[in-house]
């Protein structure tokens, strides 16, 4: 679903900079990806994930092998690497903190610095944990706002992006009904105006998927071999179960779980 449409996305952020009448100032996409796993076709020989267009995408770009999370959570892990703090520098190591609560507003964070470098800085989808509403749109957090507001992004002009709507179900619907559908047709609807400012841009992508719940078009799963065929690992007792859906993971989906080209919490 997305990563034919998140490699054209890619390749149209880093050539706008390059276009006549353009900022000398390289334009920026930042792409965070969320639970997605190594067993990759571009990664190692395991036999198993179907994963053809992020593969392309790695083929055309370089891969760093030897990456390593501040802390295996989520939130914690993306306070971290935002804010270029450590986790207990933070002291955020549950779903629901901001490194604002315990730093304040005197951290830049790394969209605030190309946001005070001159850049136009837009978000969406989920860059910081979850960002100002929950995965299915109701009204979370506002105080501080988990996307971390104007601090990080140019919200006046580019109010942040957060999906609400979408398919709740695997489903032959389009791209565009789903949860990363609706954010990457959103990030392709701002590069053009974005690309005809005088600024350069840093616009971040937020990817929910492969998080669970494993909520996708149907094709994606037709597409991936069956689980006897596949030597990808298991991890019994923990992806078993449906923590987020509440109830058994079906065994083709246990291997699904699909790290990061891009980053990764």
């Amino acid at each position: 679903m997305i990563m034919m449409r998140l490699g054209l996305l890619l390749g149209l952020g880093l050539g706008l900079g390059l276009v006549e009448g353009a900022p000398a100032r390289k334009n920026v996409m930042y792409v965070v990806v969320d639970d997605l796993r190594g067993e990759m076709g571009f990664t190692s020989k395991t036999k198993g994930l179907v994963t053809p267009n992020i593969d392309r995408l790695a083929a055309s770009g370089t891969v760093f092998t030897r990456c390593y999370v501040q802390q295996t959570v989520c939130s914690p892990s993306r306070n971290s690497f935002l804010s270029g703090r450590r986790p207990d520098t933070t002291r955020v190591w549950n779903f629901l903190g901001s490194f604002r609560d315990s730093l304040g507003d005197s951290v830049t964070s790394m969209p605030g610095a190309f946001k005070n470098a001159g850049y136009v800085a837009v978000g969406q989808g989920k860059v910081y944990h979850i960002g100002g509403q929950s995965p299915w749109g109701t009204p979370r957090h506002t105080e501080p706002p988990l996307d971390d507001g104007t601090l990080s992004y140019n919200n006046i002009e580019y109010p942040y992006f957060h999906a609400i709507g979408f398919q709740r179900q695997i489903s032959n619907a389009p791209d565009s009904e789903f949860q990363d559908g609706m954010i990457t047709d959103q990030a392709l609807k701002r590069m053009k105006p974005l690309a005809a400012g005088s600024k350069p841009f840093f616009l971040a992508v937020g990817l929910h998927k492969p998080h669970v719940p494993w909520v996708m078009p149907q094709r994606f799963l037709d597409m991936q071999l069956p689980q006897a065929e596949t030597d990808v690992a298991l991890h019994v007792g923990r992806t078993t179960f449906c923590w987020n859906l509440g109830r058994r993971v079906p065994q083709r989906f246990q291997a699904f779980n699909a790290g990061s080209l891009f980053a990764q919490d």
